[in-house]
């Protein structure tokens, strides 16, 4: 459940009213008209597939880079052991989706500040445009691999980029990393747009795409 403050509706709005709030956010920002929307917060991810700038399904899963952390990490940063659990854990999680089963996605619409995060340290690593919001999966990954070891260096990195995230970013990209490889996915098109706007849309000024 997802606080949502506000005068005409209930404090707590359902994980499947999340993703699409998401999705009606989002629609506002997107610059492609079919994929998969992926909102990973700190409790919970949500995931909307569309077509046409259409929903087709929404579903929401109770894992999120936080409770990753805190479930499976012992120390600041991962070990390769807790790498393999967190990504154990997202996959068992995305297969009880059933709506889901036999999706895929070239692109993936990123939203939500662990994506926005992960975007983030991609442009900083591989020194681009703060404008630039594509992260290659492939970019991905490398920097999965470059983060593996939990030195001063990679502390630096991250604190340098992500600081308030130093804990959970990891977690949350293998999150991430392990969604876009099951959806088949090349890129990720990060979003500035997510819940709030969504909310916005839909109950305040009454536009929905």
């Amino acid at each position: 459940m997802t606080g949502v403050q506000t005068c005409a509706l209930p404090i707590f709005i359902s994980g499947e009213e999340e993703a699409t709030l998401d999705f009606i956010g989002a629609s506002h920002n997107l610059d492609i008209n079919q994929g998969v929307l992926i909102d990973i917060g700190g409790g919970s991810t949500e995931l909307v597939s569309f077509k046409d700038m259409k929903m087709e399904t929404a579903a929401s899963i109770s894992i999120g880079s936080l409770n990753l952390y805190l479930k499976h990490v012992d120390a600041l940063l991962p070990t390769s052991k807790e790498r393999k659990r967190i990504e154990k854990t997202v996959l068992k999680e995305f297969a009880g989706i059933k709506n889901l089963k036999g999706v895929t996605a070239e692109r993936i619409c990123g939203i939500g500040g662990t994506i926005r995060g992960t975007l983030k340290l991609c442009n900083d690593i591989f020194n681009l445009s703060d404008s630039n919001k594509i992260i290659e999966v492939n970019q991905l990954d490398i920097v999965l691999d470059m983060l593996r070891n939990a030195d001063k260096t990679t502390i630096r990195r991250i604190i340098q980029a992500v600081p308030e995230r130093i804990h959970t970013i990891i977690p949350g990209m293998i999150e991430l990393a392990a969604l876009a490889k099951i959806l088949e996915s090349k890129q990720i098109i990060v979003s500035k747009y997510g819940v709030r706007e969504g909310y916005l849309y839909k109950y305040v000024l009454k536009e929905v795409i």
